[in-house]
């Protein structure tokens, strides 16, 4: 059974969780300038502080935003591999799309 992919649908979903991660990090970002800083009303709080550094677009390492760019970027390694697999049984020329496969692959393990 072969399914295609619909490019709109999936930019649509992409853009989505952009946006979201984008206003979660705002939301976060104002709550540990105005609340949770300078003594602010959840200084003392530590759940606060961890929710504040898993929506940190700042940071890199155990959080949503690195989290995705991964998911993100090992998914259009795949993608391209698939590419390169329809070239090469195309018998047309697949080393770059497979060159580039192995970029975005290095590149997710990299993130």
């Amino acid at each position: 059974m072969i399914r295609e992919l619909n490019p709109r649908q999936i930019f649509r979903t992409l853009l989505f969780v952009v946006i979201a991660l984008t206003i979660a990090n705002i939301i976060m970002n104002i709550i540990d300038l105005y609340y949770f800083k300078d003594n602010g009303i959840w200084s003392g709080n530590k759940y606060i502080k961890v929710l504040i550094e898993l929506f940190d677009f700042d940071t890199e390492g155990k959080n949503i935003p690195t989290f995705y760019s991964t998911v993100a970027l090992l998914l259009s390694s795949i993608l391209l591999w698939l590419i390169s697999i329809f070239h090469k049984e195309n018998k047309e020329k697949y080393y770059p799309w497979l060159g580039l496969a192995l970029i975005f692959c290095f590149l997710s393990l990299d993130e």
